[in-house]
């Protein structure tokens, strides 16, 4: 089908002369975006009967499988692979003020400061967003949070209303980023403990729990993280207080 194409679709029924018919329009949906490659190497491949990393241009790596993750997209690519703007495929700009623009994505990130400041790398946050929901646990059970919980400022909520209140890298529309979007800037190439991200572009990072904006579908009580010592994706009680690092744009 078409984008922006009219058609007529008839239904008829198994055994049955009645029909009945109806137009529908196919509808122009919009780009789901770029993504970024995963940092592996071209001395990141496997070979049959071993976990041992080789180079993927070896008989060993070819023969198991020619499409390896170290082969193929940005990061194997001569023309997009140079290391003056991030590892490999990765590709930053750094923006006045403590932020770095994604050049494949289109995403700015927050960086972390070492200051002891508003942005300071060893802070944590819960992650409530809702008082309409069960996401705090009591000691005994899951309760709404009250909107103070959710606008502390040791809660993600409320750490993004400062940093927008701060006018970060002279933008006011900062948030929390999703699972895949945060799971965008992971570096795989890095080894645990990490931290699994371009130490060049993203200074003072955290090896470990960083929280996203996606929700459990299952469980009000349960968002997804981003554990930057594996690049692993898991859920977790909201009430645990894990990094943040905030983005704008895109979604």
């Amino acid at each position: 089908m078409t984008a922006t194409t009219t058609y007529t679709v008839t239904c008829t029924g198994a055994g049955d002369t009645a029909s009945q018919s109806s137009t529908v329009t196919v509808a122009a949906l919009a780009s789901t975006g770029t993504l970024n490659d995963t940092g592996i190497t071209s001395t990141q491949c496997y070979q049959a009967g071993s976990d041992t990393l080789v180079a993927c241009s070896s008989a060993g790596a070819t023969a198991l499988n020619s499409t390896q993750d170290g082969m193929v997209g940005r990061d194997a690519n001569v023309a997009t692979n140079g290391n003056t703007d991030g590892k490999l495929g990765f590709s930053f700009t750094a923006v006045t003020g403590g932020c770095v623009q994604d050049n494949v994505t289109g995403l700015m990130w927050e960086v972390k400061t070492a200051d002891g400041g508003l942005r300071d790398k060893s802070k944590t946050y819960t992650n409530y967003d809702s008082t309409a929901s069960a996401q705090k646990w009591n000691g005994s059970t899951y309760v709404n949070p009250t909107q103070t919980d959710i606008d502390a400022a040791t809660n993600s909520v409320g750490f993004v209303t400062a940093v927008n209140a701060s006018n970060l890298c002279s933008h006011s529309d900062w948030r929390l980023p999703t699972a895949d979007e945060l799971q965008s800037i992971v570096d795989y190439g890095v080894a645990y403990p990490g931290p699994t991200i371009d130490a060049n572009w993203f200074p003072n990072a955290q090896g470990d729990y960083f929280w996203s904006a996606s929700p459990s579908v299952g469980n009000s009580y349960y968002a997804w993280y981003v554990r930057f010592s594996h690049g692993y994706v898991n859920l977790n009680d909201r009430n645990y207080s894990y990094y943040v690092r905030l983005v704008r744009a895109g979604q």
